[in-house]
């Protein structure tokens, strides 16, 4: 809230702006902190057993759509 002049109405608007930002930000570090768990094997340090390798290779994401999957291949399409 840079400005004290500001109406009531504006600052608390200016807030929630803010609010979202910092809590999209959250979202994504939590996001980025699974993933690097996901791919650290017991192997290489992590906490992760690796038999297959199906876990590390499932992971997928997206900020607009759920990823698809092409069943017969087990992949993303």
């Amino acid at each position: 809230m840079a400005e004290n002049n500001l109406s009531f109405a504006a600052q608390i608007s200016e807030w929630v702006q803010a609010e979202k930002e910092r809590e999209a930000a959250v979202l994504r570090t939590a996001a980025q902190m699974v993933a690097n768990n996901v791919r650290t094997s017991v192997a290489e340090g992590g906490r992760i057993p690796v038999d297959t390798g199906n876990l590390k290779n499932s992971l997928m994401a997206s900020t607009s759509t759920m990823p698809r999957v092409d069943e017969g291949q087990g992949r993303i399409a």
